[in-house]
Formats: structure tokens, C-alpha cells, sequence
């Protein structure tokens, strides 16, 4: 019997561990995976980015220490950003393959994109306070909602948390320094071309600073993890995994 393969799975700002399991299950169905998704909030303080990192290298170096192979890691939005920076800091040793879906970019590869400014005034207090918010139900549906049915949003939306001020701040800003040179692991870059979140022009911006592989999914937005079709995704995922 072959073996299963680690995955560990990121989560993205304003999302729990388990609102990812809608998108694991779908992987796990595919092939013999044995999937994780620890909780980057855990025991949150500031710096607020660096602190999901770490927390990001605890489970990684768990699953790789049970592990004869490298780790799978797949890094949604905000996820995307720290599973960047934990594959270069790991090397290819412990990270085998990435995939990067509709995620954060690094610094030197600007968030800030008119879809955000138009709203960032409303949260400004919150921001720089470092007070814990959340988008409002309009926003939610503009940027996140867009694919999601009618009847399924109202529970997404319950089902999100806050996320803190000075974190929201620093992926707007200055994100987080990764070198490209230094992650040496195949990279999928999975795009959804409706994404008002993180738009395909930052996408590919990302595509094109570490190289790889790229996918780009129409009729998706930011929220692909969990919306209807995400099934494709997910099998277009387990395809390169397998032949990369």
C-alpha cells in the first residue's frame, strides 16, 4: 500500500480551520493524502504576521518529522503569503511542493489595488488601532461572495473571524520579505480570474517573481476554496502533484 502523502494546508485572514475542511475533503477524496490545517491565530500577539509563521513551522516540521517524504503545502490567500516564506525558510527537505491559491504576494509585489482602496477608509480606525475586525456583510458579498449561492453565504459569513489590525495593515503594506532564488520546490499558482480580492494581475505578478506552474479558473473569486466547482480545482491540484 503506497504511503500518504502530507499535506498541510494554510488558511487565509478572516477564515478558520475548519471552513478549509470544504476544500480538504474534495483533495482527500482524489488521492492518499493525509491533510492538516493548523490554526495560525493560535495564541495571536504581535508581530501578528511572523507569529502565523511560526506557528505555520510547527506543524510543517511535525507532519515532516512523521514523514519519510518532504510536505505538500497548499496556502490560501494570507495563507499563501506564509507559505511562501515557510518554504523558503525550510527548504526542499522538509517542503516538497507548494501550491499557491489566489494568495497573498510578498513585498515588493503591492495588495493595494483600487477594489480595496475604495473601502479601506471604513476599516481605518480598526487598522490602525490593531483592533480585531471583520468585513462588513456588503463588503463580504463584494469581494468574497460573488460565486458563493445565495443560501450558503449567510452561514460562510457566520462562520468567519476577525482579523487584527496590525496584521491587515502589514499585508497591505510591507508584507513579508521572501527570496525567490531560495525556494527551490515546484510552485502551482492557482488564479481565479474573478478574484476582486487579490486580482489575476497581482496573481500573475506572483506567477512570474517564483516562476512555476499557473492555472487560472474563470467564474471563480476569491473565495475558490469554497465555492461550487471548486472540485476541478481540487482535481487540477492532485493532477500536478502527481506528475510534477
Amino acid at each position: 500500500m503506497p504511503r500518504k502523502q502530507k499535506v498541510v494546508i494554510f488558511h487565509g485572514s478572516f477564515c478558520t480551520p475548519e471552513m478549509m475542511y470544504l476544500f480538504a475533503r474534495v483533495l482527500i477524496s482524489l488521492g492518499w493524502y493525509d491533510v492538516i490545517i493548523p490554526d495560525l491565530y493560535r495564541d495571536r500577539q504581535e508581530p501578528y504576521l511572523y507569529n502565523y509563521l511560526q506557528n505555520a513551522i510547527l506543524a510543517v516540521e511535525e507532519e515532516r518529522r512523521s514523514s519519510d517524504d518532504p510536505v505538500i503545502i497548499i496556502g490560501y490567500s494570507m495563507g499563501g503569503l506564509i507559505a511562501q516564506k515557510v518554504a523558503e525558510m525550510l527548504g526542499p527537505k522538509v517542503v516538497g511542493k507548494v501550491v499557491l491559491m489566489c494568495s497573498v504576494p510578498p513585498r515588493g509585489i503591492p495588495l493595494l489595488n483600487w477594489n480595496i482602496l475604495r473601502v479601506l477608509p471604513k476599516y481605518a480606525f480598526d487598522i490602525l488601532g490593531d483592533r480585531t475586525f471583520e468585513p462588513t456583510w456588503s463588503d463580504a458579498e463584494k469581494f468574497f461572495f460573488g460565486f458563493i449561492p445565495g443560501e450558503q453565504r449567510h452561514k460562510l459569513y457566520e462562520e468567519m473571524r476577525g482579523e487584527k489590525g496590525f496584521a491587515a495593515l502589514q499585508m497591505l503594506t510591507i508584507s513579508m520579505a521572501v527570496k525567490a532564488d531560495a525556494i527551490e520546490c515546484p510552485i502551482l499558482h492557482v488564479i481565479a480570474r474573478d478574484d476582486k480580492f487579490v486580482p489575476p494581475s497581482i496573481g500573475k505578478k506572483i506567477a512570474d517573481y517564483y516562476e512555476g506552474n499557473v492555472r487560472v479558473f474563470p467564474r471563480h473569486g476569491h473565495f475558490l476554496p469554497f465555492e461550487p466547482g471548486r472540485e476541478v480545482v481540487a482535481y487540477a491540484i492532485h493532477k500536478w502533484l502527481g506528475t510534477e
